[in-house]
């Protein structure tokens, strides 16, 4: 059976977060709210914090987020011990005579590049390259100065890593199931915050201040600011393997935004569909580099080339679509 998805067009650790922002205001203005939508009762703002606490457990189970987040940063902790002894390894490397291949063969600088990328994955791969060649030139490195006791100690490191690397992936997979077993309840509870954003918008059309505070595309920049300054002023290291990307879908000609178009990970099957806001959004997608094709019947196809996605990031495109006149 497929993934479940939210309708939500955010992270799924942050639909309980803009909820919370979005029925504070809405509380705060509930005297005057309720002159003209009279079922906004306090009782009602009331049932929906309940569900929202609901929401929020299921989001983010506290134990299993604890959990996560100390063998991340093991994980991480273990990849910079490896980057540390990288420089001895350089040096020899670098000296010794009669190798196989040349010094920059040996790719030192991609274990670099992964580990600081917080990208797993990609250091286990780029190590079992490098020290394939270091096992085939150990006899020229043991001459300058490399010792079984370091080689062993970079096997044992590369070991770790995976071990951490797969204890991670196995707790997100459970998060995961855990919240596609309640993606109605999550879907349900969205549905009525929304709600509550569009109304208040429609109460206070034609203030901007106000209308702010019910807008999603505003809170949603908000959650996500306060996100960035929160992790680097208290964790410098990021609980993420996956990213995020947001686009904003419009007609190039008018400025429109365009609803329907379809936006794809090339050679996947990830995709969304853009709202009637020109919004499309992708969660959970793996650390790495991709082509993003947007396309709707009628506009020239749009690709995105090397599209980054960045641990615990937002890639956020702005997609302008041409009218295609030959069809």
């Amino acid at each position: 059976m497929a993934n479940q998805r939210i309708d939500a067009k955010c992270r799924m650790e942050e639909v309980p977060v803009i909820g919370d922002m979005a029925l504070t205001s809405a509380e705060r203005d509930q005297r005057h709210i309720v002159t003209l939508v009279p079922d906004y009762t306090p009782a009602y703002f009331a049932t929906l914090r309940a569900k929202q606490e609901t929401v929020e457990n299921l989001v983010q189970p506290g134990k299993m987020t604890a959990e996560r987040k100390a063998i991340t940063t093991a994980l991480y902790t273990n990849m910079d011990e490896v980057k540390d002894k990288l420089t001895a390894l350089e040096i020899q490397i670098s000296r010794a005579k009669g190798l196989t291949v040349d010094a920059d063969s040996f790719k030192l600088s991609d274990i670099r590049k992964n580990i600081s990328s917080r990208n797993a994955e990609g250091v286990m791969q780029s190590m079992r390259y490098t020290f394939a060649l270091v096992d085939d030139n150990f006899d020229a490195l043991k001459l300058k100065g490399m010792t079984d006791e370091q080689k062993a100690y970079f096997a044992a490191k590369l070991e770790l890593i995976k071990v951490q690397n797969a204890q991670q992936a196995s707790l997100a997979s459970n998060r995961r199931a855990l919240t596609q077993e309640n993606i109605a309840t999550i879907n349900t509870y969205w549905s009525e915050v929304m709600d509550v954003m569009n109304t208040c918008k429609l109460v206070y059309k034609g203030n901007a201040a106000k209308t702010k505070d019910y807008t999603f595309k505003a809170l949603r920049q908000q959650v996500r600011s306060a996100s960035k300054k929160a992790a680097t002023a208290t964790d410098p290291t990021t609980p993420e393997t996956t990213g995020s990307i947001t686009a904003t879908v419009t007609d190039k000609t008018t400025g429109d935004p365009l609803e329907g178009v379809t936006m794809l990970i090339m050679d996947t099957e990830i995709s969304d569909v853009s709202d009637a806001d020109g919004d499309a959004y992708l969660d959970g997608v793996a650390v790495g580099e991709y082509t993003l094709s947007f396309s709707k019947p009628g506009f020239a196809q749009l690709l995105f080339n090397k599209t980054q996605v960045l641990p615990g990031d937002d890639t956020e495109l702005v997609a302008e679509l041409v009218a295609d006149t030959n069809k």
